[in-house]
């Protein structure tokens, strides 16, 4: 579904569009969304496991795009498992990926995505219990 997104956004030209990646698919992003001036992207590492990481895109994103946001989908997911996987930050992985960054990510972020005229902020994520 993101990848979709991604795709459609980036398609539309005028928009800038900005991946938040993880450091793992980097490469996979960037063979996906070539820099080669035909679509307007910048991909963005950023590790959803790790709070500082998350911290540190904001900071980037912030510093790049001052009240400029437009959309901001989320939809990254933490594999699942039946056994309890932790953060470095002592959290249970799936929660921390699928909800908490977000959320940190959300609020650091909203006060930048509020000035634009019809923003948004679709979140997608899917649970299983």
């Amino acid at each position: 579904i993101c990848s979709r997104a991604a795709n459609d956004l980036a398609e539309r030209g005028s928009l800038g569009l900005v991946i938040a990646c993880r450091p793992s698919s980097l490469s996979k992003c960037r063979r996906m969304f070539p820099d080669d001036g035909a679509l307007a992207v910048d991909i963005q590492p950023v590790d959803f496991e790790d709070l500082v990481s998350v911290a540190a895109f904001v900071g980037r994103i912030r510093a790049r795009y001052p009240a400029k946001l437009k959309v901001l989908v989320n939809c990254a997911r933490a594999p699942q498992s039946k056994v309890r996987i932790g953060t470095r930050d002592g959290l249970e992985a799936q929660f921390q990926v699928d909800v908490l960054a977000y959320y940190i990510m959300m609020t650091r972020l909203l006060d930048a995505l509020a000035p634009a005229r019809q923003a948004r902020a679709p979140f997608d994520s899917l649970f299983s219990l």
